[in-house]
């Protein structure tokens, strides 16, 4: 069983890694860098901290740590224990990836960026949901094409981001349910 599922993940992963091309490859390296991401962190943060003064700040420690937990849970714990090769470290897929800049270390299972992406995703798509249905979504969107960026320059198979996702949104929502927690005990907010 395990067998077939690791085997679906490098034909899904090639598959998809496949579909490169001079317009497209620029553009995931573009979304799968962490400086890309940088000043929407920055407004998120600040945001949180003027809309909730104190309890911004609540929020946003907890959004951080939801960052550190799924980061800590994947490339703390899960890499080195599953120890799975990224198939850009994986000599049978030598000449059939497109990579695209850089391997990076040698163990992908599970995906640290899907993991820390969708941790803040979910914290500040529940955070930020009062002010349209519309948000969460678009949240998620950007968590997965962050995800999918990783299939796309060669440096993770699929199964990785999944895992990486599912460690990341478990991540973002404990956090949140904490701060819910946290903020109705010790200081109400209007939600």
């Amino acid at each position: 069983m395990l067998e077939r599922l690791l085997s679906w993940d490098r034909e899904v992963f090639l598959w998809f890694n496949g579909q490169h091309s001079p317009f497209w490859d620029p553009v995931w390296v573009t979304i799968t860098e962490k400086q890309t991401w940088y000043v929407l962190y920055a407004l998120l943060i600040a945001f949180l901290l003027w809309k909730y003064r104190w309890q911004g700040l609540l929020a946003v420690v907890l959004l951080i740590l939801s960052v550190v937990l799924a980061d800590q849970l994947t490339s703390g714990l899960m890499k080195p224990l599953f120890a799975r090769p990224r198939p850009c470290h994986e000599p049978s897929l030598e000449g059939l990836i497109h990579l695209i800049k850089y391997c990076g270390g040698p163990y992908g299972f599970a995906s640290s960026h899907a993991a820390n992406s969708f941790a803040v995703a979910i914290f500040a798509g529940h955070m930020l949901r009062s002010f349209g249905r519309w948000i969460p979504p678009l949240w998620w969107l950007w968590a997965a094409l962050i995800s999918y960026s990783r299939v796309a320059v060669g440096v993770h198979y699929p199964g990785d981001i999944l895992v990486g996702a599912m460690v990341g949104a478990g991540a973002g929502w404990a956090m949140y349910r904490l701060y819910r927690w946290l903020s109705q005990r010790y200081f109400p907010i209007p939600h």
